[in-house]
């Protein structure tokens, strides 16, 4: 009997999501309520900021911090191409410029160095990403930005409960973002987050998704950018079980880590002891024997049952963003043609886990002989 496709992710439950969600739903209060404010006042105290606004997705969250960082148009914001691409689409919406910027090659995230250097009397906002869960060490960039007077946003969206430089992830900058999207570590079905300190931020982000409205009135254009109780009931049950949630992924990241190393034409990517990796996505590249080979390397993994993919594509890669910037950056490009990204969720079983580990070795070694 043919075992069943592993897939990349899955929705873990922690149980009790249906009876709160069915518990708003018999409250007749569905909109914006209570649970939602129990919701903020939940992130923000994970993330360690003051203040917290829920909004419908994390692409709204991105956009209103951009929006409470004072991008407009005529300014820049310089963010890592290697991402998705709500974080591009974000700064466009504010009628600003994107400047895409590089990847390290090993961590995946934004290379500072490479983002200090494209600053100009137009950068607005750096925007940091902590790519597929691994936080990158944002001390240096917020100090440099801080210098400069330019907004440090930073994209947290995949690493809800990391930790780097003793601080956790959504402490940094002016603005910080988390996701509830399906696939990320925890899910409200649905939303997003904006994260600051500032109270004043906080009104105005408060304001900006609820149509503008403030003190009961129309003050300034806003966007119906609200999270629902609903959503944030669910929400509420997965952030209350977010250690259960990190201890799964971890325990399976370890064990990836400790099988695939060593493996020729594997490279891994660190869990540095800076950074508390959250392993919402387990990724690795390809080099030596497997450089060039990463089609064939996907197909006998779909052919032991294994769904596994290429890894982020670099928004200045993709056609809409490509007719537009002409950016050029080696390094990311490599990095795309290697990346593998392959299955993790929070509650894979042991056997899940072992078929993986079976899989990735025997394709990465019957390609390197």
């Amino acid at each position: 009997m043919t075992s069943p496709m592993i897939p990349i992710a899955r929705v873990t439950l922690l149980g009790g999501e249906d009876e709160a969600a069915a518990l708003v739903v018999r409250s007749g209060w569905l909109a914006q309520g209570k649970e939602v404010e129990q919701f903020e006042a939940a992130a923000a105290r994970i993330a360690g900021r003051s203040h917290a606004a829920a909004c419908s997705s994390a692409t709204t969250a991105l956009h209103l911090a951009a929006l409470l960082a004072g991008v407009g148009p005529g300014d820049e914001v310089i963010f890592p191409s290697y991402t998705f691409a709500a974080t591009a689409n974000a700064i466009i919406y504010c009628g600003a410029t994107p400047v895409p910027a590089g990847a390290d090659p090993l961590t995946w995230n934004l290379d500072v160095e490479d983002a200090i250097r494209r600053v100009s009397s137009r950068t607005k906002a750096i925007i940091a990403v902590h790519q597929i869960g691994l936080p990158m060490a944002l001390t240096k960039l917020e100090d440099f930005c801080r210098r400069r007077n330019i907004r440090l946003i930073e994209d947290a969206a995949c690493a809800i409960g990391g930790m780097v430089d003793g601080r956790p992830a959504g402490s940094f900058g002016d603005i910080s973002v988390f996701s509830f999207h399906p696939r990320k570590i925890m899910t409200a079905g649905e939303g997003g987050m904006v994260l600051v300190n500032d109270p004043g931020l906080a009104a105005l982000a408060r304001s900006l998704r609820n149509q503008g409205i403030e003190g009961g009135v129309h003050r300034r254009l806003g966007y119906n950018y609200r999270m629902t109780d609903l959503n944030a009931a669910i929400g509420n049950v997965q952030l209350r079980g977010l250690p259960t949630l990190l201890k799964g992924r971890r325990e399976a990241g370890e064990r990836y880590q400790q099988a695939f190393a060593g493996i020729p034409g594997i490279c891994l990517q660190p869990d540095p002891p800076e950074g508390r990796h959250t392993w919402q996505s387990y990724g690795f590249s390809l080099d030596g024997p497997l450089r060039h080979r990463r089609a064939e390397f996907l197909a006998r993994l779909g052919e032991q049952g294994i769904t596994a993919k290429p890894g982020v594509p670099p928004v200045h890669l993709e056609p809409y963003f490509r007719e537009r910037w002409q950016a050029s950056l080696p390094i990311t490009e490599d990095l795309d043609r290697r990346a593998v990204l392959i299955p993790i969720w929070s509650s894979m079983s042991a056997e899940e886990i072992a078929r993986v580990i079976g899989a990735v070795t025997n394709a990465a070694r019957g390609l390197s002989s």
